[in-house]
C-alpha cells in the first residue's frame, strides 16, 4: 500500500468517526432538547426555549452580582447610619447655638415687624423659624437694626449660619445614600426574582447537562433553537446516511445496492447531507409542493421519524433525486407526479406521510 493510499484512508475512517459522532450528539441534543420543550409546555407561563435557557446560563451570573450588590448593600448601609449620627450631631449643635444667641427674642420682634415665622406641626421648631427669618432677611422685610442684630448674632463664636449649612450638606447627604440604597435594593429584588425563575426551571433542563460535558465537544448544540436545530440534523443525518451505505457497500461489495454505489466519498457524503436538507425543505412546504393537504409541522416534529427519514434520504440520495425531479416536474408543470394519474390515493398516501413524520 502507497503513503497515498494510506493517507485517504485515514482521512475517510477520520471522517466516518466525526459524521458519527456529530449525528449522535445532534440526535441527543434534539431529543433531550424535546424533553426540555415538553416540561416548559406544561408550565402556566409557557416560556421559548431559548429565553428559558438564557436564564438558566445566566443563573451563576446573577448569583454572583447579586452577592456582590449584597455586600455594597451593607457597606452603604453602614455609611447611612454614620450619616444619620452625623445628621443627629449637627442638629444637636444648631439646638445649643440657637439657646447660646437668644434667636427666640429676635424671631419674637421679627414676627411682630411682620416677618412670618413657620410654625412647624414636626420637627425642630428651631429650624424652621431660622428659615423664616432666613427669607426674611434675604427679602429685605426687617427692619435695618433687627436685620443687622441678626446679622451680628449669628455671625458670633458660634457662627450659626455655617452649622446651618453643615446641617443642610449632612441632610442632602443622607437623601443621597438613601435614595442609592432604594435603587439598590430594588436590584437586588430583581435579581433574586430571576435566580428564582431560573432555579424553576433548571429543573426541566436537568436532561442538557450531561451534553455540557467538555468531553462530548458538542455541547454548543443546546444553545441552538430546536427549529435551526433540525436544519443542521438534515444534513448530519443525510451525510450518515450516506456514510452508512457507503460502509455497506465496502463490507459487502456484492451487494444487492451496489448500484446505489459511487465512486467519490467526499462527494457522495454531501450529497446526502444536502438531499436530506432538500428533503426537509420540500416536507416542509406542505401542500404546495407535496399536493398534499398536510405540511410538515416542525414545531411538533418527532425528531427520530425527522431523523429516519433523513437517513433514508442520504442513503438513496439516487431515489431522492428522482423523487424531487418528479415533484419538481408536478409543481412547475401543473401536473400530477408519475404514477399519480393512475392511482387515486397517491395524494391520500403523500398527506399520510407528511402527517407521520410531523407526529
Amino acid at each position: 500500500m502507497t503513503a497515498d493510499y494510506i493517507s485517504r484512508l485515514g482521512f475517510r475512517w477520520l471522517t466516518s468517526i466525526i459524521i458519527t459522532w456529530a449525528f449522535l450528539a445532534a440526535l441527543m441534543t434534539a431529543i433531550a432538547q424535546q424533553r426540555v420543550s415538553t416540561s416548559l409546555d406544561a408550565r402556566p407561563d409557557k416560556p421559548a426555549y431559548s429565553s428559558a435557557l438564557g436564564k438558566v446560563n445566566d443563573l451563576a451570573a446573577a448569583r454572583q452580582e447579586m452577592t456582590a450588590k449584597q455586600a455594597t448593600s451593607a457597606k452603604q448601609m453602614d455609611q447611612i447610619q454614620e450619616q444619620q449620627k452625623k445628621l443627629d450631631d449637627t442638629l444637636a449643635a444648631l439646638s445649643r447655638a440657637w439657646d447660646d444667641i437668644d434667636l427666640d427674642s429676635i424671631s419674637t420682634q421679627a414676627k411682630k415687624a411682620g416677618c412670618e415665622i413657620a410654625v412647624p406641626t414636626a420637627g425642630d421648631p428651631h429650624l424652621a423659624a431660622w428659615q423664616s427669618l432666613v427669607g426674611c432677611l434675604r427679602a429685605g422685610s426687617l427692619p435695618s437694626q433687627l436685620a443687622g442684630q441678626l446679622k451680628a448674632a449669628v455671625g458670633g463664636p458660634e457662627d450659626y449660619a455655617k452649622l446651618y449649612a453643615n446641617w443642610e450638606d449632612a441632610t442632602r447627604e443622607k437623601a443621597r445614600l438613601l435614595d442609592q440604597q432604594q435603587r439598590l435594593d430594588g436590584e437586588i429584588a430583581a435579581d433574586k426574582k430571576q435566580i428564582e425563575d431560573g432555579d424553576s426551571l433548571s429543573s426541566a433542563f436537568s436532561d442538557l447537562v450531561v451534553l455540557r460535558s467538555p468531553w462530548l465537544g458538542f455541547g454548543f448544540l443546546i444553545n441552538v433553537p430546536p427549529p435551526m436545530l433540525q436544519i443542521l440534523i438534515a444534513f448530519i443525518s443525510g451525510a450518515f446516511g450516506a456514510l452508512l451505505i457507503t460502509l455497506v457497500l465496502v463490507v459487502y461489495p456484492k451487494s444487492e445496492l451496489a448500484g446505489a454505489a459511487g465512486q467519490e466519498y467526499g462527494s457522495r457524503l454531501l450529497l446526502g447531507g444536502l438531499i436530506s436538507v432538500g428533503v426537509f425543505v420540500i416536507l416542509s412546504g406542505g401542500s404546495a409542493v407535496l399536493g398534499s393537504s398536510v405540511a410538515f409541522s416542525q414545531s411538533q416534529a418527532n425528531f427520530m421519524t425527522f431523523s429516519a427519514v433523513g437517513v433514508l434520504a442520504g442513503m438513496f440520495s439516487d431515489r431522492v433525486a428522482a423523487w424531487l425531479s418528479e415533484r419538481a416536474n408536478a409543481f412547475f408543470s401543473g401536473n400530477k407526479p408519475a404514477g399519480a394519474a393512475n392511482d387515486p390515493g397517491a395524494e391520500a398516501k403523500v398527506a399520510a406521510a407528511a402527517k407521520v413524520a410531523a407526529e
